[in-house]
């Protein structure tokens, strides 16, 4: 197949990104044929499909518009491109003139690249396979998260609550303008248009379906990790890693706060990597000097083999998230190291995690339940070793890059197949 692949970034930002790169391998590993499309950042990989690429709406060096100070003027052309992006959709229509690909697959589309691109396909006759990385198109602020609590308020369409608590940053006027693109596009009758929508977790297909999407339409495709290209390391480490984003719906207090809480049996470290918002580590470090907490270590953002290193030199990964997460990389990454995770039983970390076979769950939020279960894998270095052999083996298993392509090939093909039987 010809196979469109949708996503607003073509360089390695994140977990949206790493997914998009391995599929784009996967899918030309079984021979087919992937055409990016994708806004034309600075940061951007090379492909000769560039050509094709929607310009930004800012400048092509200025991706996060926070860290930006925007005019009026150009406040309002972000705006009017998340609403919806012309240009877009006309080099869409372009692309697959000249490149004619048998389907869409749209990963991180969103604001920018959403629903333009999806309506570009409708109208050239190709079919689209949405998936989805977070609960975008039934919450405005994507997470089902408020005041450090899950909310889903607006699960059955009443998307104007996202506006009465002024849920994305706090703004009325963002908040505003997220809320008039869920009503303008549910207006639109953009559900029709997808042919299939593909959900990396369980709980994101059932909270889909409760929002009033086909069951019929929605796939749950587990993401893969290629645990061949990862050396294992079962041997117990002398720290406690954290890796993700330093945010307050990581849930990364809870974690801060019990390893205050532990008794030292022996040396202990807990080391947390990942870039910081919301002033968050700043809060952290100012807690953790008033209540003397010794040997908690801020080491920002690291990948490549700097992350490597730090995986299999910890004694094991803890994932505290307040949140229901979808299947996050780090998880995947931290058990295909050989490492047992300590996770939240809250959504997609809790689908992944088999307590006590793989890992270990706690109550999400609970400082003193995430302290008892870190203490039982501090203290036994024959149940870390014994739980990280069991979740290697399972990556192997059950999100390896042959049952993944087996799943969504499905998918892909099922979609194509349907739109030709119904010309």
């Amino acid at each position: 197949m010809n196979i469109l692949l949708l996503n607003y970034r073509y360089y390695l930002s994140g977990g949206p990104e790493r997914y998009m790169f391995g599929v784009k391998k996967m899918l030309e590993d079984q021979g087919h044929r992937v055409v990016p499309f994708a806004i034309n950042y600075a940061e951007n990989c090379e492909t000769p499909y560039s050509r094709y690429f929607a310009s930004p709406p800012i400048s092509s060096d200025v991706v996060l518009y926070k860290d930006a100070k925007l005019s009026a003027a150009q406040k309002l052309k972000l705006l009017a491109k998340a609403t919806y992006n012309f240009e877009a959709k006309r080099k869409v229509k372009q692309l697959i003139r000249e490149q004619k690909p048998d389907i869409a697959y749209a990963l991180q589309i969103v604001n920018l690249l959403y629903p333009s691109v999806i309506d570009a396909c409708y109208e050239m006759g190709v079919p689209v396979v949405y998936r989805l990385s977070d609960f975008q198109l039934i919450c405005p602020n994507y997470k089902f998260f408020r005041d450090g609590r899950i909310c889903e308020e607006c699960i059955h369409g009443q998307h104007y609550r996202g506006l009465l608590h002024k849920c994305l940053k706090g703004s009325l006027t963002v908040s505003g303008a997220r809320v008039f693109a869920m009503y303008l596009h549910r207006a639109r009758r953009m559900k029709r248009k997808v042919a299939a929508y593909v959900t990396p977790s369980k709980i994101l297909r059932e909270k889909m379906i409760e929002g009033g999407f086909e069951p019929a339409k929605v796939f749950h495709v587990p993401t893969f990790i290629e645990s061949s290209a990862i050396r294992p390391e079962f041997t117990p480490g002398d720290y406690i890693l954290y890796v993700g984003q330093v945010v307050p719906f990581k849930g990364v207090r809870t974690l801060v706060e019990a390893f205050g809480l532990l008794r030292r049996a022996r040396p202990m470290r807990l080391l947390l990597a990942g870039f910081s918002m919301l002033d968050e580590e700043e809060k952290l470090k100012e807690m953790v000097n008033s209540r003397g907490i010794s040997g908690v270590e801020f080491l920002g953002f690291k990948g490549g083999d700097e992350l490597a290193g730090l995986y299999r030199s910890a004694r094991f990964v803890v994932m505290p998230t307040l949140w229901y997460e979808n299947i996050p990389n780090v998880v995947l990454e931290a058990m295909a190291y050989g490492k047992p995770v300590v996770g939240s039983d809250l959504g997609g970390v809790a689908e992944i995690i088999d307590d006590g076979r793989d890992g270990l769950l706690f109550e999400a939020g609970s400082a003193e339940a995430l302290k008892s279960e870190m203490e039982r894998l501090i203290g036994d270095d024959s149940l870390v070793t014994e739980l990280g052999t069991a979740a290697r083996k399972k990556m192997e298993d059950e999100f390896s890059v042959e049952r993944h392509y087996a799943r969504l090939s499905g998918v892909l093909e099922g979609a194509r197949d349907a739109l030709t039987a119904h010309r």
